[in-house]
């Protein structure tokens, strides 16, 4: 179907009968929800608030709702999202139970977690890298590439043929770092 992605765990058809494209966007709805809830309870577990005892002693900087991409402060004064309320309130309960399980866990360790995190982040990175190196690579290959080296005394500008850079000029990795 039009607009359908292997990745994205959104039942298209039945039986080869294409579902109607509410029910496909209710799929969609429910994901988004159930990511916003998510990404609420694992930013409200981080900021550890129920270690104070007073509203009042919650320093600001720890505080989730005074965050600039807090719920609170972005969608106020915004009205009510029926269809976003509904899903949220629809994948509230699994999902706290989802968190129950995960942080009620004697063996969790949240600082696993968090280096799984980040290496999942340099992965991502390292991955983004590899592909734009590879896209000037290309360029470069294909001669299409215009490469300004600036210097103290003058500013050249030439375009690189495929088999070699003339001296004086930046090759794709000098350029990448420099970017």
């Amino acid at each position: 179907a039009e607009g359908q992605s292997e990745d994205d765990n959104v039942v298209w058809s039945i039986m080869d009968m294409e579902l109607p494209k509410w029910v496909v966007g209710f799929q969609y709805a429910l994901q988004d929800a159930t990511e916003r809830m998510n990404t609420m309870i694992d930013v409200e577990y981080k900021a550890a608030v129920w270690n104070y005892t007073t509203a009042e002693e919650i320093p600001r900087n720890v505080n989730p709702a005074c965050r600039e991409d807090a719920p609170e402060l972005v969608l106020a004064n915004s009205g009510f999202d029926f269809g976003a309320s509904t899903c949220d309130g629809l994948v509230l309960s699994p999902v706290l139970f989802g968190a129950f399980l995960k942080y009620a866990n004697p063996l969790y360790d949240p600082t696993k977690e968090e280096e799984e995190e980040d290496r999942m982040w340099e992965d991502l990175i390292d991955d983004d890298m590899d592909n734009m190196l590879a896209a000037v690579n290309d360029r470069i290959a294909s001669g299409d590439l215009e490469i300004t080296c600036l210097s103290s005394s003058s500013t050249t500008t030439t375009t690189t043929d495929s088999n070699s850079i003339p001296s004086g000029y930046m090759t794709d990795v000098e350029l990448i770092d420099t970017l």
